[in-house]
């Protein structure tokens, strides 16, 4: 396994049938508790395999504050890097109760809140996304 960059996103490949697999590590949201995770959490931490119908795999926190993303093999470009992270913190049920929620009460302050922090999230995905990009050599 190489280690491409190791502060603050660390980037992690391996051959893998005979295609490189890339993980992104990256410190988790600032309040994890609102992600929808404590299922995939536990999941990952007895061994078994995440919930979430993810396009990457969420893999057991590798840190106090950091989760990790694997990408299928061969796959290494920045539409799935985002989704993997998007996806890993907003599972697809989670994103959509959080999108009706904010159509149903956007003046709600507690729903505007929670919207705001998907929204935050996934602009914080796209420039981990490009940083990840950044640190592989040219041609992978």
């Amino acid at each position: 396994m190489d280690t491409i960059q190791t502060s603050p996103t660390k980037v992690t490949r391996h051959l893998f049938i005979g295609e490189w697999q890339y993980s992104v590590t990256y410190e988790a949201p600032a309040n994890p508790d609102d992600t929808g995770n404590d299922a995939n959490n536990a999941n990952a931490a007895n061994g078994e395999a995440p919930t979430s119908e993810a396009s990457a795999s969420l893999m057991a926190d590798v840190g106090p504050l950091h989760h990790r993303v694997t990408l299928p093999p061969g796959v290494w470009c920045y539409d799935a890097i985002v989704d993997a992270l998007v996806t890993a913190e907003y599972p697809s049920p989670r994103m959509q109760a959080v999108i009706n929620n904010y159509l149903a009460a956007p003046d709600d302050p507690a729903i505007h809140a929670e919207f705001a922090a998907m929204q935050a999230w996934r602009t914080e995905a796209k420039r981990l996304a490009r940083e990840a990009l950044a640190t592989t050599p040219d041609g992978e």
